[in-house]
């Protein structure tokens, strides 16, 4: 992914996060995804699209993991069907999310999605990702007030035009985003405070977050080169996979090209890429220019 001194707003990764003190626990993170879509695909756009942007979902949950938080998506099933893959583009990512990492709660009715965002916040003492104010809920279940006056808001701001960036280690799709404005409380529980026990059983462990964040990468990658594919444009050098002879389509296909590259100095050839990225001509015509490639690499001697 490209990084840019001159991404998002001037004060882009100068939140002001309130930082813990001693015996703090990380609170665990709710995302509301509808929500967070529609903030994340609609900014300086027509917002009358039918689409939405799956995708725009894991720099958030990265976003957060990467700063130690257990954060649970919660998104109508609806959302991940193949079948409206039209109305929300790269729902696979999510779907692959789901299968690879977990922390996908799939909600049946979409009118519950944000009621069961709250709860789950109530039961482990989180923060709802969202800036929904929840007030039809908050009436009628009272308790839910507290819960969501812990809300965190995300802003989407202007960026460089690139449509993946990186600034200061966060990764971004579309937009970048920045967090601001936190009390203490929306991040962290104290020590002596309510629900102290049920977050301490929420917490991450360094392997977990790096497992996590990890995944997330290469699925944002993964992403990124079948755009460059689509657009005709090439991936930077510094790209994952700016030198591997075929793409993976999903983590299952990075994990077993891996272990084939790590054993292999010979160049791959793909099968065809037929399904939704492109067309049996058009991989037909990346195979035989990596065949020529196969072929004058041999001649040289490259292998």
């Amino acid at each position: 992914m490209a990084t840019s001194s001159r991404i998002g707003a001037r004060d882009l990764g100068q939140e002001r996060i309130p930082l813990p003190t001693e015996g703090d626990l990380k609170r665990p993170i709710i995302v509301d995804a509808l929500n967070v879509m529609h903030e994340g695909t609609y900014l300086g756009s027509d917002e009358h699209e039918k689409t939405l942007d799956c995708l725009t979902i894991l720099p958030v949950m990265r976003y957060f993991v990467r700063r130690g938080h257990a954060v649970q998506i919660v998104i109508p099933s609806f959302c991940l069907d193949d079948h409206n893959s039209s109305r929300f583009s790269n729902n696979r990512f999510l779907r692959e999310l789901e299968k690879h990492v977990g922390y996908v709660t799939r909600v049946k009715n979409k009118s519950d999605d944000d009621l069961i965002a709250l709860m789950i916040a109530r039961d482990t003492f989180g923060s709802v990702v969202s800036k929904d104010k929840f007030r039809d809920h908050r009436s009628l279940f009272p308790l839910l007030s507290e819960v969501s006056a812990r809300n965190i808001f995300i802003t989407y701001v202007t960026g460089n035009g690139s449509k993946y960036s990186e600034y200061d280690g966060d990764k971004f799709y579309l937009s970048p985003f920045k967090v601001k404005n936190l009390r203490k409380d929306q991040l962290y529980c104290s020590c002596g405070t309510t629900g102290y026990a049920a977050v301490k059983w929420e917490q991450l462990r360094d392997e977990e977050v790096k497992r996590i964040v990890q995944k997330i990468d290469v699925l944002l990658a993964i992403a990124e080169a079948y755009d460059a594919i689509y657009s005709g444009g090439i991936l930077p050098k510094e790209h994952m996979f700016a030198k591997w002879n075929c793409l993976p389509r999903t983590l299952d296909d990075y994990d077993r090209l891996s272990i084939e590259m790590a054993y292999s100095r010979s160049v791959q050839l793909p099968d065809l890429l037929e399904g939704p990225f492109m067309s049996n001509e058009e991989a037909r015509r990346i195979i035989e220019e990596r065949k020529k490639a196969a072929s004058r690499s041999r001649s040289t001697g490259n292998y």
